[in-house]
């Protein structure tokens, strides 16, 4: 089979086109962040309260990524002072993380920028079609649900 061939079939891979889609929607976001913020640390603070705090499991929820992935951009994050951890004094294995006045400062600032991207974005696509794109993405969170349920069982 020749290269091209490969590439062709390749090309029609249901997963080439998410990948596509995620690349070009991931840059248009990364377009509007500060020098230096991910999007990954958006949504963190983003999930993260001042006072109230939020758990590491918590935020690994919220944002559908693993715990050890999280604790690493935690640490950056505390570094950069835009966050503080405590351990829960009633349970050593939880971790409370809250916002510092810098990442309340940040996090406000991206939440104006972020509204702003997806404004742009979104007005690429109609009604039906924005109506559609959530349809299929929550058939395939269902299928990942699914499949996650199954091999655990």
């Amino acid at each position: 089979m020749s290269n091209s061939a490969k590439k062709s079939d390749f090309s029609q891979l249901i997963c080439f086109s998410f990948y596509k889609g995620w690349r070009v929607i991931n840059n248009h976001y990364k377009n509007y962040l500060p020098e230096g913020v991910t999007p990954q640390q958006s949504y963190i603070l983003e999930s993260c309260h001042e006072t109230e705090g939020t758990t590491v499991s918590n935020i690994a929820e919220q944002i559908e990524t693993d715990q050890s992935a999280i604790s690493n951009m935690l640490k950056r994050m505390e570094m950069s002072g835009l966050i503080t951890r405590e351990v829960q004094p009633t349970n050593r294995r939880k971790t409370n993380v809250y916002l510092t006045t810098e990442g309340i400062r940040l996090r406000d600032e991206i939440r104006a920028l972020m509204t702003e991207a997806d404004r742009v974005l979104t007005r690429t696509l109609n009604k039906q079609e924005k109506t559609s794109l959530t349809r299929i993405v929550n058939k395939l969170r269902e299928l990942e649900l699914k499949t996650k349920n199954e091999s655990a069982g």
